[in-house]
């Protein structure tokens, strides 16, 4: 059982950072805040890479 938790949690890293990478850096670097677009987006990253820590610790 902890082994599944640890390459459930790994995994869910290694899933986390592109999507981080692709939805928040580009917000946080651009004119996210006038775009709608970018808001929902980097919220949306945040929020799946919140969940799927969660399913993995």
């Amino acid at each position: 059982m902890r082994h599944r938790r640890a390459i459930l949690g790994s995994l869910g890293f290694l899933l986390v950072g592109p999507v981080l990478e692709m939805g928040v850096g580009p917000y946080l670097l651009s004119d996210g805040f006038s775009r709608g677009d970018g808001a929902l987006d980097g919220a949306l990253a945040v929020v799946a890479g919140i969940a799927l820590i969660a399913l993995g610790a």
